[in-house]
């Protein structure tokens, strides 16, 4: 089942939780896995919900406007500081929402990541809002996505099987050589 709205938005209460990691070298060194967050900003409160989520499962997610030289409108030098993330996190993952599956700039990071990421490091967050309406199902046949379980865990799926494996214990992926 695709990661509910509603949920994410619940989940964006409890933001900001402890303080993260400051550099992905501390973060690994507590046993983070580190993860590049893709999303629309209109989707501000749903990137910071799954930002909590998944840290209550020991990931560092990395939001590019939480980090201060951040601007608001892409330049190259926004580009060059996402790009430079994107290939030093273990993992990229794409949060699909109505926004983010219209925006060029999240296609335009997708195509980054697949440049430097191996396929199995690429995660697809579908979305359903309210009124049951999916986001991101397309991508669903190319990349491995998050899904919750019957259990309401995070689970994370190969493209086209309903058997996967918890977040919780998906192991770092191979750099992309």
């Amino acid at each position: 089942m695709p990661v509910l709205l509603h949920k994410l938005e619940e989940a964006s209460s409890r933001y900001p939780l402890e303080k993260p990691a400051e550099s992905l070298g501390e973060a690994r060194t507590a046993g983070q896995q580190t993860a590049y967050l893709c999303h629309n900003p209109k989707d501000l409160y749903l990137a910071e919900g799954l930002q909590v989520l998944l840290r209550d499962r020991g990931w560092n997610v990395y939001i590019d406007w939480e980090e201060e030289t951040m601007s608001e409108t892409a330049t190259s030098e926004m580009a060059e500081k996402s790009q430079a993330r994107i290939r030093e996190c273990d993992w990229f993952l794409y949060l699909a929402t109505e926004a983010s599956i219209s925006s060029r700039w999240s296609f335009w990071e997708l195509g980054y990541a697949e440049g430097v990421k191996t396929f199995d490091a690429i995660l697809v967050i579908p979305t359903k809002d309210d009124n049951e309406v999916w986001y991101g199902g397309e991508l669903l046949q190319l990349y491995r996505h998050i899904e919750v379980t019957s259990s309401q865990r995070f689970g994370a799926f190969r493209p086209g099987e309903d058997r996967g494996v918890l977040v919780a214990d998906l192991s770092v992926p191979a750099a992309k050589l």
